[in-house]
């Protein structure tokens, strides 16, 4: 027979050593995976650049195939011509011009409700939420659908981008090749990013700025194991777009030079103007966007009443219909006046609020060079009039303006920079573009934090900035981190049993079950500690139902590893027991805080 005051000191001494087993912030390095590319053999890089190669291939041929989609619904609408649409539509009836974007939204409406993957639009948002919180993983219906609805959009001439398709497309591409062929999550997201460099290289014929682009948006962190197999895609998806087209930049401009540092003023100046009329555009969307779903209308019908308003606009102003190169050259080549660039700046953001609120699919970079094109053209117009012998003409402020409203609006200040380079091929201007850029996207990224895509997240609730355990875990499920050798107890336990029992605890308690395993209760130290060793109470009228917590928060064995991280923070809790269902309560294993954690970091160490 042990004593009482024996039996108290083995309780005391199996608490303290269970305690001291558990201190918190022991995390076993065993349990964390931090293989990364730089261990991979020669044959996984080979395999790697392989896959990047197809990736690259795919989505080349997806982005002649989109286009030649936009060519083909703009023929159909405009009476089967040929041709680009703001020149068909100078020569169409009022009524046409005004019921094409129109029509278009009944058949954008219908089929984003009826046939499109989950029911809603999908795009770059959906992309950046799969490379940092999927693993890479992204449906391949939801591309091509999103491919479909953005070509229908830009072919009716509603007022949006090629790039957000075709990003979403080729990543599409990319991450459909990782699962199929089950690649780890690091390996996954870098084939999403191939299909992004890919995707915007073969769309707009920039590899080195679709490279960056890929970095900038996708990964935002540098790495050499990764930049040979982006840079494999992106050339593979420029070549195939090269043999096809032909080998030119977008806009042809002549050679201009930078004629006075004088001018470092005014390009600082600009970048100023287009952050606040990035801003402007941003605030537009979301205005929009917020009355149209606060509008007693079918959400089928949106885009049909955001196309007519679009429509009403292109009557006066026919620059804005579609994805609006024809207008942005226009303005490069000094063919337009100052009244209408400034109209026009006003009227293509009206016009792309209309489009992208009301729920046509398509993406933002287009439409935000056209209207840094405008704004550039605009304050150069005035810059040249005022300093004539300082100014390198109106047609180099377009080129400025270009990139420094789009590099804020898509926060990629780095990629629009070359992306600009590259489709104008206007080097000269390097310096002017990098200053005025750098200053618009600190207004409006830092300053004033607003960027399209961080506003598209945040209707989602996503903030990227926030990257937390409970985001990152939404797709593990519990059952992948259970552990099934749970100390436990029956109700009838005494005192001694209790007694092994938290000494062969892995957790902070010890569970109490029924006859047939059902949780009943929960037996923490404190509550062992009080009831049974320093309350008094006679041994053998101790037993664990008496001892136990009653209804213990728990959680059911099919959640996600993301709930039962909230619920560990609702209940201040580091170890939650599982049960198969609220209905039997049959206890199966249980989860700590410890088993989350690893799993966290596991993620973010494979998908960095």
């Amino acid at each position: 027979m042990v004593s009482g005051r024996n039996r108290k000191m083995n309780v005391q001494r199996a608490i303290q050593a269970i305690l001291h087993r558990h201190e918190p912030g022991e995390i076993a390095g065993d349990d964390l995976d931090f293989t990364s590319a730089d261990q991979r053999t020669l044959s996984e890089h080979l395999k790697i650049a392989f896959l990047a190669m197809v990736v690259g291939a795919l989505a080349g041929g997806a982005a002649i195939l989109f286009r030649s989609v936009i060519d083909g619904v703009t023929f159909g609408a405009v009476g089967f011509q040929t041709g680009s649409i703001l020149d068909l539509a100078r020569s169409l009836p009022w009524w046409h011009v005004l019921l094409i974007p129109a029509v278009g939204g009944l058949v954008v409406g219908w089929f984003v409700q009826s046939v499109s993957y989950e029911r809603r639009l999908h795009g770059v948002p959906d992309v950046i939420v799969a490379s940092f919180l999927r693993q890479g993983r992204l449906p391949g219906r939801a591309g091509v659908g999103a491919a479909l609805v953005s070509a229908v959009s830009a072919g009716v001439g509603a007022s949006v981008g090629r790039e957000g398709p075709m990003v979403h497309l080729g990543a599409s591409v990319g991450s459909w090749i990782a699962q199929r062929l089950g690649l780890r999550p690091y390996d996954s997201r870098t084939l999403l990013a191939c299909g992004v460099a890919a995707g915007v290289a073969a769309s707009f014929n920039v590899p080195v700025g679709a490279t960056i682009f890929a970095f900038e948006l996708m990964i935002r962190r540098y790495s050499i194991q990764r930049l040979a197999p982006i840079v494999i895609a992106a050339v593979v998806g420029t070549a195939l777009i090269r043999a096809y087209y032909g080998d030119f930049p977008a806009w042809h401009v002549p050679e201009r030079i930078l004629v006075s540092y004088w001018e470092f003023p005014a390009f600082a100046l600009l970048g100023v103007i287009c952050a606040c009329t990035g801003f402007v555009l941003i605030r537009s969307v979301a205005l929009v966007s917020h009355a149209m779903n606060r509008l007693a209308i079918p959400p089928m019908l949106r885009p049909a009443l955001g196309g007519l308003g679009v429509g009403a606009i292109a009557v006066f102003f026919p620059h804005v219909l579609g994805i609006g190169y024809e207008a942005a050259d226009e303005a490069l080549r000094e063919a337009l006046p100052f009244a209408l660039l400034a109209a026009l700046v006003l009227a293509k953001i009206a016009a792309t609020a209309l489009s992208l609120g009301a729920g046509f699919g398509g993406g933002i970079f287009s439409p935000s060079l056209v209207i840094g094109a405008m704004t550039g053209g605009a304050f150069g117009v005035l810059a040249t009039a005022a300093f004539p012998e300082f100014s390198s003409g109106h047609g180099a402020y377009t080129i400025v303006g270009m990139a420094a409203m789009a590099g804020a609006v898509l926060h990629t200040p780095f990629a629009t920079i070359i992306i600009i380079f590259e489709m104008t091929a206007s080097y000269p201007l390097a310096l002017g573009v990098m200053l005025a850029v750098v200053i618009s996207a600190i207004l409006l990224n830092d300053v004033w934090r607003s960027d399209f895509f961080n506003w598209q997240l945040k209707q989602r609730g996503v903030n990227l900035k926030e990257i937390t355990p409970q985001a990152v875990l939404g797709d593990v499920p519990v059952a992948t981190l259970l552990r099934e050798d749970v100390a436990t107890v029956s109700a009838s336990a005494g005192l001694d049993d209790m007694t092994s029992a938290f000494a062969a605890a892995s957790g902070p308690g010890v569970l109490v079950v029924d006859a047939v395993g059902c949780l009943v209760g929960r037996v923490t130290y404190e509550r062992f500690r009080k009831n049974a060793v320093e309350g008094g109470t006679a041994a053998a009228e101790v037993t664990a139902e008496r001892v136990a917590e009653r209804d213990p928060p728990s959680i059911e064995l099919s959640v996600d590893a993301g709930r039962a991280w909230v619920s560990m923070r609702e209940h201040d809790t580091d170890c939650l027991p599982v049960v198969d269902s609220r209905a039997s309560m049959r206890l199966v294993g249980q989860v700590t805080k410890e088993d989350l954690l690893t799993a966290y970091h596991r993620i973010l160490v494979n998908t960095s």
